[in-house]
């Protein structure tokens, strides 16, 4: 018997809360079925009424029953009820992303984006990379779930430091907003700071502490360009596709961090079609691909 499996056991065991049991199933139908908003709020003050519920048990279709935070009401949507995570993303990256490869998630968050690119890609290996420690329980429950999944509770850029992490304690911590760039911190006293640690991709590669990727999916709140920085020689010698969120990177941090001979496209939210270039009115995601990988046409159709 190993830790792993005995970690699962004990998860199947444990039942949840019966108001947390409530409030999720009311999440799902306010939140993911009629779309409404604030039930983010609704769950900060039941856990203030409440303060012994401190995480909920998720049955999630195709993994199994995941150990998330209370206050992680993104979680609650997933597979079940609500749109998947970067829907049109994962649908671009079916088509693209043959199975059986290496996949990096960079900011992995509590790792719902990470469970829909185990279940939908079925990678030989997910390394999912998170410095936010209030993470760490959730993100090793999905570790204990399938051996394929490590997680590494740092985050990547291109130099290795101690840093400060501004995570934005109004909305706990299942925010996926969590930022090491003190410009996006528009009010001090709604977010709290942790010591994170900085690693260099490079690194870690060559120290063997991580296989090389065929695909790398990045959302780091704005640090994209410094975690690109730290993977110049996986870039160049492996050729990873990578996917990343725009939001946070002007046009001409766009144009820096496209490494040579990669070729940049916009995936369109509403159909995930593939358009050259960035276009932020047609969606919030960029792939780059090596120019060798580029799928047919320079324009693609679903």
């Amino acid at each position: 018997m190993t830790l792993t499996s005995d970690l699962t056991d004990v998860m199947k065991s444990i039942k949840n809360h019966p108001v947390a049991t409530l409030v999720a199933a009311f999440v799902r139908l306010w939140t993911f079925r009629l779309g409404f908003r604030g039930c983010g709020k609704l769950i900060v003050i039941v856990k203030r009424l409440c303060p012994g519920i401190q995480r909920y048990y998720l049955e999630y279709p195709g993994l199994g029953r995941c150990d998330i935070a209370f206050l992680d009401f993104a979680w609650l949507g997933q597979r079940t009820l609500g749109p998947i995570e970067e829907k049109s993303l994962l649908e671009r990256l079916i088509l693209l992303v043959p199975p059986a490869a290496v996949v990096w998630n960079v900011g992995a968050n509590s790792g719902f984006l990470g469970a829909e690119l185990l279940l939908q890609l079925q990678p030989a290996r997910l390394e999912l990379f998170e410095p936010n420690p209030t993470h760490r329980r959730t993100l090793e429950s999905l570790a204990s779930l399938d051996s394929r999944v490590g997680v590494h509770m740092i985050g990547l850029s291109d130099k290795a430091m101690e840093c400060i992490l501004y995570v934005p304690g109004r909305e706990g911590s299942g925010s996926s907003s969590a930022s090491v760039d003190v410009n996006l911190v528009s009010d001090a006293s709604a977010w709290h700071e942790t010591g994170v640690r900085l690693e260099v991709a490079d690194t870690l590669l060559n120290d063997g502490l991580v296989a090389a990727p065929d695909l790398v999916v990045i959302d780091v709140e704005g640090h994209e360009v410094s975690v690109m920085g730290g993977m110049t020689e996986i870039l160049r010698k492996h050729r990873p596709i990578v996917a990343l969120e725009h939001i946070f990177i002007s046009d001409e941090a766009m144009q820096h961090l496209t490494p040579a001979e990669y070729t940049v496209f916009t995936v369109c939210d509403d159909d995930a079609r593939l358009v050259p270039g960035v276009h932020r009115s047609l969606g919030h995601n960029s792939v780059l691909f090596p120019n060798e990988r580029i799928p047919g046409g320079r324009s693609e159709k679903k």
